[in-house]
Formats: structure tokens, sequence, C-alpha cells
């Protein structure tokens, strides 16, 4: 018995850790060898792989090696990090992720797992470079689903996908963040508070280890498994060549309903309107979205709000309204990185006279925990710096909303 396990669940999650790490990240062979056994004991204990599955020499060699003494090091380094760990055999694994094409055979968390079978989940992508329409619709969508009980599936991006999230957990709804990197970095570093949140009152999830190393190729992987364990996908706003398309070409493979607002004829919603031609379906309500599914729904649908205004006003944007004082942090935190990274080093008083919604009192709170936590740092004559994406601390931090 460790921490709780019986004996065979530890040693199946164990021989997992041994497989997908032999295979390495990202080998689109290793969930077709493990379907010449579906078991993962009788993987173990082979000696021969010649399955007509193609491996390479690395991996052939990583798989005679059977001992599980690192394996079981990385599996208690994820408890001492507040993680969990579920394998494709456990009771507990999403079924509807073993309904797609290639299901990962392992899934690290933080946070709240959930039971995605029995949940109404929705998935929200987008640009990362989203206008101010783009982000009032998405907020706009994300609050009224949450509000509904249907879980927000996104990839906890910047732009459209971190908004989604934010305005999903700020109104008290459940939200999961599906990464593209290792479960143990933070990434996009604007999005650390958001993080914290999830950690608390939602759930973080990644196929990719503590310490694995990825690259640009993990983020459109992520992409399958977004569409894998939503019910239905919304693309809130996408040009011609977004990520966010990916997810909407895996959803239509696995028979999954496309959804997208109405959005003005621009370049940055080429995409979606795009999707509009190739099938599909314009939305411009919650409860449009949602009358085919309120039998499993455990709150009523209420009246909706209108869409936001396409024409914006003039000036800085107001904050959200269900704006909470942890929410309006998180702001000035995202306000605070984006500026130094466009524009620092400045000094406080600068970055003050480049925003009406946060005061100064606010924007010193936010660099002294952002200085704290590693990603911002002071210079001299006051003036303060973004730190460079590669010097960020790759430990987990503390609850920036306490």
């Amino acid at each position: 018995m460790f921490n709780g396990l019986t004996d065979k669940t530890l040693d199946r999650r164990l021989k997992f850790l041994w497989y997908v790490r032999a295979c390495g990240a990202d080998n689109a062979s290793m969930y077709k060898l493990y379907c010449h056994y579906n078991d993962i004991q009788e993987l173990y204990e082979d000696t021969e792989y010649d399955k007509g599955v193609k491996l390479s020499d690395i991996t052939l060699r990583n798989l005679t090696d059977k001992r599980l003494d690192d394996h079981f090091e990385l599996y208690k380094l994820c408890m001492v990090l507040g993680m969990g760990l579920v394998c494709y055999e456990d009771e507990h694994f999403p079924k509807k992720l073993k309904k797609i094409k290639r299901p990962p055979l392992l899934l690290f968390y933080k946070g709240k797992y959930a039971d995605f079978d029995k949940m109404l989940c929705a998935g929200m992508v987008g640009t990362r470079s989203m206008t101010d329409y783009g982000k009032k619709t998405a907020e706009y969508l994300a609050e009224g689903l949450a509000g509904c009980g249907v879980c927000v599936v996104s990839g906890l991006a910047k732009g459209i996908d971190g908004t989604c999230q934010r305005a999903a957990v700020n109104c008290g709804g459940f939200t999961v963040g599906v990464l593209g990197n290792s479960i143990d970095t933070i990434y996009p570093k604007e999005n650390a508070a958001l993080f914290n949140k999830l950690y608390s009152h939602g759930l973080v999830i990644s196929e990719y280890w503590p310490g694995c190393k990825t690259n640009k190729y993990s983020f459109p992987e992520r992409n399958r498994i977004i569409a894998g364990l939503s019910d239905f996908l919304i693309v809130v706003e996408a040009p011609a060549n977004s990520g966010a398309l990916l997810t909407a070409t895996a959803a239509k493979a696995q028979g999954k309903p496309v959804y997208v607002p109405p959005m003005p004829l621009t370049v940055e919603n080429a995409g979606t309107t795009a999707l509009l031609r190739g099938g599909a379906k314009m939305i411009s309500s919650v409860s449009g979205i949602l009358e085919e599914y309120d039998s499993v729904l455990p709150h009523t649908i209420p009246p909706d709000a209108p869409l936001p205004s396409l024409k914006g006003d003039e000036g800085e944007e107001e904050l959200p309204s269900y704006t909470t004082s942890a929410a309006r942090r998180e702001y000035a935190y995202n306000f605070v990185l984006e500026e130094l990274d466009s524009n620092g080093p400045e000094t406080l008083l600068q970055l003050l006279s480049k925003t009406k919604q946060f005061t100064l009192k606010d924007l010193i709170k936010a660099v002294t925990a952002l200085e704290m936590d590693g990603f911002v740092k002071k210079k001299a004559g006051g003036y303060y710096d973004s730190v460079p994406e590669d010097k960020v601390p790759r430990t987990l931090l503390k609850d920036n909303n306490k």
C-alpha cells in the first residue's frame, strides 16, 4: 500500500510510466503497440516487440530495461508536488478519451479530478491575438455556459483560451486546462494566476510528466484531448492559420458538433468563416447551444443576456461585470506582464500612465507578487522588466489569489 493505493494499482501505474517514458512523448506508435496487448502487464512481460509497429532503435532499447525504480521516484515526485496520475486501465480514466483515434495512455493532473463521463463539457478555443469583440464574446459564452453547470475545457493559452477559462472560474464554474507542455510548467507565464485558480477550483491536465521535454509540436497534440473531453466545441475567433482550427478538425473527426458565434467578416475571423462554410453551426446565445442538452444539466437554462455589441466603446475596455477582487488582481498581473513583455523595462508610473483600469496600489501589488514568483525582475532606477520565458522557474507557484 502506497499513498492509499493498492499494490496492484501502483504496479499498473508504474508500468504505464515505464512504457510512455520508454517510447517518449508524442510517439505516434505508442498506442498502436499497446493495442496488440490491451494489458500493460502483458506488454511489460514481453521481450519481443515485433508486432508490425514501427519503433526506433532507442525505443526498443528502452523497452528492454524493465527496472521501475526511476519511475517510482517520478511517481513520488508527483505526490510531493500535489499532482495525481491516472492511466488508461484505471476505472476512472475518461471513457470519452478512449473513443478517440489515439488516446493518451497516461494523464497527469493537478486540481480537482472530475468524472468527465458524467459532465457536459464544452470545448472553447480561439486565437491568441484576440480582438476586443472576441474577448467580450468569449467571456459572454463561457460565463453563460459555466453558470448552467457546463464544464469549460480549453488550453490555458494566451488569448481566447485563457479568457474563457478565466470567465468560467471567476463566476464559480468548473474549467479544465489541457496543457501542451509538461504538467510542472506554467506557460504562458501571463496566466500564472489563472493556473493557481484552477489548481484550487478547477483542473489542469497534461499527458507530459514532470520534467518531460516538449516542443512546438506538442501543442497541436493536446488539441485531440480538448476535443475528446468535449461534448461540443466552440471556436470563438480564429484567423486562417489558427491552431484552434486543428481542434475543430479533431472535433469533427470525432463526430462532435462545432459551433461558431457571429463574427465580423475580417482577416481575424477568416478561420471561423471557413468553419461555417465547412458545416459548423452559427450560434447567437447560450440557450441556443444548450437546448438539446437540457436533460443532463444540473441547473436550468436562464434567459440569455444580449450578445456583446460589435461596436466597441472608446477608450480602455471595462473589466467584466463578474470581476471579483481576486480576479481584479489577476487582470492586473496580466496587464503588467504583457506590457513589460512588449515595452519593458518600465517604472510603475509609466505603467500607470497606460491604464485606466488599475490604481497605483493595484500595480504595486502586481509587480511585488510577480517579482516574488520569479516572473518580473526589479532593476536600477525603479524600473521593472519581465523575465525571459526560458529563465522562469519551473516550480509550481503559490496561490497568488489568497
